[in-house]
């Protein structure tokens, strides 16, 4: 999985061979932060298997910031390239395997090659574009379009996610979310 997903960045053989073992892989039990006690956010992973949820945490409760699944990069690219600590928390939702490697290693041993600039330069493409859809569908789109997006974007995570963090990513309370799956599915509260 990991070598299919670094070949379409075009890496020669022998990059590819070494880029690949500045990889290892690691195994994330249900709630297991991503960073762990006092280690680098510079870290930066490849989701095997599994899920994780990105969250803010604050005084009166967690947000969820997004989901990453199975073929997904996890890490905090802003903290990256800021040095500065994240401001969110990375945690599986279920056990999960990741391919982990330390992300300045990898630029100190690759930052010359080609396909190691269009590999960040997708990332960084990657992230902006997601970034700048989530924020106008909370700023223009309705609580229940947002929903019915989540469906059709994501609705194969809804069997693997509680009601209460697909309604903190909606940006919406529990009722709301019960409120609008009334609404789009009578049916099924008869």
């Amino acid at each position: 999985m990991l070598e299919k997903y670094l070949a379409k960045f075009g890496f020669e053989e022998v990059q590819l061979k070494s880029i690949l073992q500045s990889f290892h892989k690691t195994k994330y039990l249900k709630n297991e932060g991503f960073f762990k006690n006092n280690e680098s956010f510079y870290k930066i992973g490849i989701i095997e298997s599994g899920l994780f949820k990105m969250i803010y945490k604050s005084n009166r409760k967690n947000l969820i910031k997004d989901f990453c699944i199975e073929g997904d990069t996890i890490g905090v690219y802003s903290s990256i390239l800021t040095n500065l600590p994240p401001r969110f928390d990375i945690v599986a939702s279920e056990e999960s395997q990741v391919w982990v490697s330390d992300f300045t290693e990898l630029k100190k041993k690759f930052a010359g090659y080609l396909p190691f600039i269009i590999l960040q330069k997708n990332l960084a493409e990657s992230l902006y574009i997601k970034k700048e859809k989530r924020e106008a569908d909370l700023i223009l789109l309705s609580a229940e379009t947002r929903y019915k997006e989540f469906l059709n974007e994501k609705g194969n995570l809804s069997s693997r996610l509680k009601d209460h963090e697909i309604a903190s990513y909606l940006g919406i309370t529990n009722v709301g979310l019960s409120r609008i799956k009334a609404r789009i599915f009578p049916q099924k509260n008869e």
